[in-house]
Parts: structure tokens; sequence; C-alpha cells
């Protein structure tokens, strides 16, 4: 099967899991051989389509009088998908984790009415992403190619990248950002979202 096939295969409304599986599989199965371009370009094209088929199956299941509550969490975990998919992607192939010491770490949170796991159409992709200590150089190439990746796919993002000190420094001088806060570790206790790293979660 090749990646399109493997994509378009995906029942929206599928489990979760085997959603994420689904999509992971189809762009890390992409050859080999392609350039970086050529990668990156794929790969948005994937979840892209992805994308497209769970907001149309939402919509579909809403106009027939599904609940709205049901399709927001679907189009939640279908953006969970693809930022899994994509941060393996990176981490794998572009950026590669492999070897690098614990202080390189990257937790990718969801905040705001993402990390409540309830998106609308249309709605920001609240993340912040969370290093154990201070930013190094892995840590900003890994984000910065993870943005661009959201961009390309024509995601509204709003994002933050912290320290774990940083977090509870900010939290306790804003209720804002506590807030924030609060709902991305209830987001990470529901699905894995919070505990993509490149190595063991960091809200634990």
């Amino acid at each position: 099967m090749n990646a399109s096939a493997a994509v378009r295969a995906t029942d929206p409304a599928a489990t979760p899991q085997a959603a994420r599986a689904s999509l992971a599989e189809a762009i890390l199965a992409l050859p080999p051989t392609l350039k970086e371009p050529e990668l990156k370009a794929e790969a948005s094209r994937i979840c892209k389509a992805h994308l497209a088929d769970v907001r149309s199956a939402a919509r579909a299941a809403l106009e027939a009088g599904g609940s709205g509550l049901t399709c927001a969490e679907n189009l939640s975990m279908a953006q969970d998908a693809v930022i899994m998919a994509l941060h393996e992607l990176t981490t794998v192939r572009i950026h590669p984790a492999t070897g690098r010491p614990t202080g390189e770490r990257i937790a990718i949170c969801a905040t705001g009415g993402y990390g409540r796991a309830t998106m609308a159409p249309g709605s920001d992709v609240d993340i912040l992403f969370l290093f154990p200590f201070k930013q190094t150089a892995w840590n900003e190439s890994v984000t910065e190619t993870m943005l661009y990746f959201l961009w390309d796919l024509g995601l509204k993002v709003g994002h933050a990248t912290r320290s774990v000190e940083e977090c509870i420094r900010e939290a306790d001088s804003d209720l804002t950002i506590r807030t924030a806060l609060l709902a991305a570790v209830s987001h990470d206790l529901r699905t894995p979202l919070g505990a993509i790293t490149a190595g063991a979660a960091l809200l634990a």
C-alpha cells in the first residue's frame, strides 16, 4: 500500500490509536531516497489529505444530527495524529533524536481549547514546546521544522517554547498561562500527545 492509499484507507471514525498509527505509518513509509524538500512536501500532502477526510466526515456527521462535542473531539484527535506523525518524521529522519542527551527532550503539549480536546472547525492549534532546561540548537531545529509543517498545512498555530522552570515561574505570575498549562496536563492524561518526547514525558 502506498502512502496515499494508506491515508485514504483510514476511517475517520476509527479509534484515535488506529488513526495515529495509520498516518504515522504512511508518512514513515515515504521513500528514504527523497531529499528533504521532497520529503517535507509529501508529508504535508498526506497530512492535508487526512485532515480533509476527517473534516468532511465531521461535517457530514454534524449535518446528520450528530453531537457537536463529538465532532470537536474528532477534530482534536485528528490534529493529535498529524502532530504526532510529523514529530516522529522530524525526529527520526530530519533531525534524528538518536543519541541526544536527556537535556534535549521535547514534550509537545496541547493548550487552550485544543488542550481540552475540543476543537471547533478553524480553531487555532495552541501548543507548547516544553524543554527540561534551556533551549538547545537541536530543540530549536525540531521546533522550527514542526512549526513550518503546521503552517504549510494552513493551520493557525499559537505556540510557546518554555523550559519546565519557565512554565512554573510564568504560571505563578500569570493566571492565563496557569490555566493553559492545566488544560495541557488534562489533555496529556487523556491522550499521548503531551507525551511526545525524545525520551519521556516532562509533565508527569
